[in-house]
């Protein structure tokens, strides 16, 4: 007992002399606080950058394609097409703009201009150009830029909230914001007006760490914001007010000086709009058009408030925690400040809070866009406030821990909140970290399914190499046009057609001109058949349900072949019919197998339907392989059924084709195909294999050929001679 006694007391020494070995240790308190900086920069980093660039693994597209394929066309037309004078915006000037048959034919001109002309991120294009200048192209420049998304945001948030709390406050406060998604656009899109964001809030640091004192910061961020995205003058207007929120007497006069060039930087693109013409630069309009405009700027209101709420709660499990936690511990973070600290976040705060208040009001075709873009620097403050309320618990939890073994702890439970409280922090961040990691999963996979397009750069290529000078295309997807357009089809002709402008007197003036050659167009295993009806914008599966609400109506129906190929683990089987002709030969499939091995099934199906159980053989898939299977057939012309084996299988088919050729689907024999999805409730899908049925009249009446079918997209000849 006495030995026990004795050596407890050792021991209990040897945990004080520790104590107080790291308390006197002085470089270690200089460098503890970068280090908790550094670690919470790079974990942040490194779960973010899994986040944001897992989608982008073997795709050559990026997430929300048709905006970030708008964002490298502007890059091109400032190199090829500065003025917007190339035959194909000259073209698609006079089709888009102009009186139109019917509202629907005018939105849809709408929707493709909205593509094609408008102008708002010029220096985010330099950048794109500038990287582009290394020897890649601007699709690569712009993976390139997406890669470094993660470093930029998190440089950013460090800046402001090592400036506004101190280093280790800013590292804790990394560490919750490493497992954040946020609504919308979120930072998980590398788009520019997150990068917007993202030297905004680097101008926020430098205004906060000089107290305001920064004028050549605020004039020449205000230009560099307002040059990378129109939301930057935004941006600039919170700039400016956090400057003479936080300026003393003496330096507000300076802060005045940086002021005038704020302003200028905000009013440089109603500047540009009014007076320079030929600048194509897009301005939205900051009041509602027509009558009534106090009602619809109420209306706007409310339908934006709605949306930011909709928005953060569809999340807020992952974002937020538990609600009464995430406040409390901000509250606590706040009072533990210093007063001069608490000051500067309080007035921070404020400044930011009034900005959302005034942008509830404006009005735009997409309520709270504007919001959900912008609000992420004042959470990333408030979150600041609950590191910094793990920090001071942690903080006292030491002290309390070391004046226990020293044998200086007061008795009584008054002294013993810090651990508690620290352990309840903890068990939060622990929690909500869970969540919004599940979410991040959820999430990532939903950036890659969303629009899970395939274009082949080779395909503008053949098109370049077969028109001649004057010729013409045909679009009829706002997606497919901006990458051939980007990808050198300014300098052809181009019209554009979507079935509302089928009455359109102007749109068949366009379509029956005889140097209308080619067309580019969707493969018809994209189309699904509840996109009938729907603005191409809304044909895609809406976001996952990470929180149940009975209100919800998602989209579940996808293309019907994901990245040009047709997954087996969609699908029962496909049926496909050649055109009653005999397969000679039989037919060939192209396998895309990166897993294990497997087989399908090849059958006759009777002109009656169902499938000849007698004559069912299997064809084995070879593992982790890719290639054509040459499959033997009765030269019947009868229908050939192929049967996959399960929601396992680990292949996809990216081409079906009779006989020997370059094309990987088969047109030749104006084939059709029928695919039996596995589960989602929507029957046989017909799909034609007739290039005529993919372009409207008159043209379908012309001789069509296939140039290219690989991947999303066709590239079709008409033959006018």
């Amino acid at each position: 007992m006495l030995r026990d006694g004795a050596g407890g007391a050792q021991n209990a020494g040897r945990v004080a002399a520790l104590f107080a070995a790291l308390d006197g240790s002085s470089w270690l308190r200089r460098v503890l606080p970068s280090l908790i900086l550094a670690g919470g920069l790079v974990l942040y980093i490194a779960v973010q950058g899994a986040f944001t660039l897992w989608p982008l693994q073997g795709w050559s597209l990026f997430p929300e394609a048709d905006d970030t394929l708008t964002y490298v066309l502007k890059t091109r037309q400032m190199e090829e097409c500065y003025f917007q004078d190339c035959p194909a915006l000259d073209d698609l000037r006079r089709q888009l703009y102009g009186p139109s048959s019917s509202p629907e034919a005018e939105h849809q001109r709408f929707l493709a201009g909205s593509r094609v002309f408008p102008v708002y991120h010029p220096l985010f294009s330099l950048i794109l150009l500038a990287l582009g200048k290394t020897g890649m192209d601007l699709m690569a420049a712009y993976r390139l830029l997406w890669h470094l998304g993660p470093v930029l945001f998190g440089a950013s948030f460090a800046c402001l909230l090592a400036a506004l709390f101190g280093r280790t406050t800013a590292g804790l406060a990394l560490v919750l914001l490493a497992f954040k998604v946020f609504p919308d656009t979120g930072l998980h899109n590398v788009v520019p007006s997150n990068v917007t964001m993202a030297a905004a809030v680097f101008v926020f640091a430098r205004i906060v760490a000089r107290r305001g004192d920064a004028p050549y910061t605020l004039a020449i961020g205000s230009l560099l914001l307002v040059g990378m995205h129109l939301v930057g003058a935004v941006y600039c207007v919170l700039a400016l007010a956090l400057c003479l929120a936080l300026a003393d007497g003496k330096s507000r006069k300076r802060v005045l000086l940086g002021a005038a060039g704020a302003g200028t930087a905000a009013l440089v693109p109603f500047f540009i709009s009014a007076f320079a013409r030929g600048v194509p630069l897009s301005v939205p309009s900051l009041l509602p058009a027509g009558d009534g405009r106090l009602a619809k700027i109420l209306a706007g209101a409310a339908q934006s408030l709605a949306q930011v709420v909709v928005e953060i709660m569809r999340l807020d499990g992952g974002l937020l925690g538990s609600l009464p936690i995430f406040l409390a511990a901000a509250v606590l973070g706040l009072m533990t400040l210093t007063r001069e600290r608490r000051g500067v976040v309080l007035r921070f705060t404020a400044v930011y809070s009034l900005g959302l208040f005034g942008l509830l009001f404006y009005v735009s075709n997409h309520p709270a866009d504007v919001i959900l873009r912008v609000w992420i620097p004042l959470f990333v403050v408030v979150l600041g406030l609950t590191a910094q309320a793990v920090r001071i618990c942690a903080e006292r939890s030491w002290s309390l821990c070391r004046d226990r073994f020293r044998g200086g702890a007061a008795e009584g439970g008054v002294v013993a909140w810090p651990p508690v409280v620290l352990a309840l922090l903890l068990g939060y961040v622990v929690h909500a970290a869970a969540i919004g990691g599940e979410q991040m999963i959820a999430i990532a996979e939903h950036q890659r399914l969303r629009q899970p397009l395939d274009f082949k750069p080779e395909q503008p290529r053949v098109l370049l190499s077969a028109a001649r000078p004057g010729d013409r295309v045909l679009y009829t997807s706002i997606i497919v046009m901006p990458y051939y357009l980007l990808h050198g089809a300014m300098r052809l002709g181009a019209v554009y057609h979507h079935a509302a402008m089928d009455g359109d007197e102007r749109a068949r003036e366009w379509l029956v001109r005889p140097d209308l050659r080619f067309a580019a167009t969707y493969h018809p295993l994209v189309y699904h058949p509840s996109f009938e009806g729907m603005d191409e914008n809304r044909w895609w599966i809406t976001s996952p349900d990470v929180r149940f609400s009975a209100l919800s109506r998602p989209r579940r129906h996808g293309l019907l072949a994901r990245e040009g190929r047709i997954a087996a683990s969609d699908y029962r089987w496909i049926e496909v019919d050649p055109g009653g002709l005999p397969a000679t030969g039989g037919f060939r499939v192209l396998v895309h197998n990166p897993g294990k091995r497997s087989e399908m099934k090849v059958c006759e199906s009777p002109a009656g339907g169902g499938a000849d159980s007698r004559n069912v053989r299997a064809v084995p898939v070879p593992a982790k392989w890719s290639g054509w299977l040459r499959i033997d057939t009765a030269e019947t012309g009868g229908r050939v059924r192929l049967l996959f084996p399960g929601e396992s299988a680990p292949y996809s088919l990216a081409g079906l084709t009779f006989g020997e050729g370059m094309l990987l689907w088969p047109w030749a024999r104006e084939a059709g195909m029928t695919l039996m999805p596995r589960d989602d409730g929507s029957g046989p899908i017909s799909v034609s294999f007739d290039p005529s049925d993919l372009l409207p009249a008159p043209l379908n009446r012309e001789k069509i050929s296939v140039l290219h079918d690989g991947g999303s997209s066709v590239l079709l000849k008409i033959d006018r001679e």
